[in-house]
């Protein structure tokens, strides 16, 4: 699932499919880079 880290709602929905699908999130690694510029992510 597409999700755009620096939005909220989106990280909100794609940690709810995946409780949804697997029953809970055992371990969360966000690889996404944020600053105060812009947000990356993978890169």
């Amino acid at each position: 699932m597409a999700t755009v880290v620096a939005k909220y709602h989106q990280v909100e929905r794609l940690a709810s499919a995946a409780v949804e699908k697997f029953g809970r999130i055992d371990t969360w690694v966000d690889g996404a880079s944020c600053g105060p510029a812009r947000c990356t992510a993978n890169g």
